[in-house]
């Protein structure tokens, strides 16, 4: 009878030690394994920053945190060049021939690309810059004093015929691509009462090349081309809820439209604006306003996402999640924040693609869609086949 009893108690133990057992099992296969969707991986031994494909989708370009921006072949990975000057991480874009690339550093410099031959085409903007174009920052006491340029993003027209550059000094520097030169600087747009720095975080244009996008800690601001006169801002006034301090507001420049992705106050949302000749006048006066549209109310993107990508026919989005130590049960936020969220508009649930180990620095979709490239501050390169 008595062993009876202790059977009865025992057998619940054994099964609630198997069930242990069978769970960190599938844990170690879940990691262990790869991913379904993965094509390759790159191990460069240098936190990388940012990743571009050219625009015939045969390169991808990434930056690292030590300054080198290193070459690859998009089918498989193998190693095309190495590009080495600048000190710091550096925003990348391919002209629209592919045949140079730009690099706008935090190391304050600008540099033109022979995107073929691996060469230094030309610098474009050094630090110290030449006098009278250094930034001044003004502070409340009435003094001001120049300060370094820290370069995050950085844009071709879609001619080819102009480059776009800007960072920390609230402004964007204009460069003439043929013959390197600089041309201009365009001012942002402080909003009135906000005591954040206008850092230009992002920069696209449209595919018609007439509007110009730049996206600071506060707003989106609308510039026309080729004249660079002021349109609109879009900011919380416009779009209630409208976060773009977290970094990966996304323009979909693929349509006619101008297509904003943002993160909002319950979730993922976008606000079209229609094309140029809709939104203004011939003087530039302001017709219609972008109207916030909720991409899906059930589904909330993670609050840890580190990058953002839209694909090309903007039906698919794609986070990069980032890995935060100090969170309570650190191992398993770890495990969960550092996959990549894919999700197809128009789909019920995301997919996800794990891989990485450390926080998902880029994300971008080939300019077919097919593929999706992710590097991360754990030094890998990491190409995904996109499932429809």
């Amino acid at each position: 009878m008595n062993s009876m009893r202790q059977s009865l108690v025992f057998r619940p133990k054994l099964l609630l030690i198997g069930s242990i057992l069978i769970g960190i099992s599938l844990l170690v296969l879940w990691v262990i394994l790869p991913d379904r969707h993965l094509v390759y991986t790159v191990e460069t031994g240098q936190r990388l920053e940012q990743v571009v494909f050219s625009p015939d989708g045969q390169l991808l370009a990434t930056s690292a945190d030590k300054g080198d921006i290193f070459l690859w072949n998009a089918a498989d990975g193998t190693a095309r060049g190495r590009l080495s000057g600048h000190k710091g991480r550096s925003a990348l874009a391919f002209s629209p021939d592919g045949t140079l690339l730009v690099s706008a550093s935090v190391d304050g410099t600008i540099r033109l690309w022979d995107a073929a031959h691996h060469t230094l085409r030309a610098t474009l903007w050094t630090y110290p810059p030449p006098p009278g174009r250094a930034f001044i920052e003004h502070y409340a006491d009435g003094s001001s004093q120049p300060v370094q340029e820290r370069f995050m993003s950085v844009a071709f027209s879609p001619d080819g015929q102009l480059i776009f550059a800007g960072g920390t000094g609230e402004r964007v520097l204009v460069f003439n691509a043929a013959l390197g030169a600089f041309q201009r600087f365009v001012y942002v747009e402080k909003p009135p009462q906000v005591n954040l720095y206008s850092w230009i975080r992002s920069i696209a244009i449209n595919r018609a090349g007439n509007v110009l996008l730049l996206q600071d800690s506060t707003q989106v601001q609308l510039f026309q081309l080729p004249s660079l006169q002021h349109i609109m801002n879009i900011n919380r006034t416009t779009v209630p809820g409208l976060a773009l301090n977290t970094g990966w507001a996304v323009f979909d420049t693929a349509t006619p439209h101008l297509t904003i992705f943002y993160y909002a106050v319950g979730g993922l949302g976008r606000s079209t604006v229609s094309t140029m000749h809709d939104v203004v006048s011939t003087e530039g006066r302001l017709i219609k306003a972008a109207d916030p549209v909720p991409v899906d109310a059930h589904f909330r993107p993670p609050s840890t996402a580190t990058s953002f990508a839209v694909r090309p026919d903007a039906r698919m989005v794609a986070w990069g999640g980032g890995f935060e130590p100090d969170y309570a049960w650190g191992i398993f936020n770890w495990l969960m924040d550092t996959r990549i969220i894919v999700w197809r508009l128009d789909a019920a649930q995301p997919t996800f693609y794990r891989g990485h180990h450390e926080e998902v620095s880029s994300l971008v979709f080939s300019p077919d869609g097919q593929l999706l490239a992710s590097v991360s501050r754990d030094t890998t390169l990491r190409v995904w086949r996109v499932s429809e």
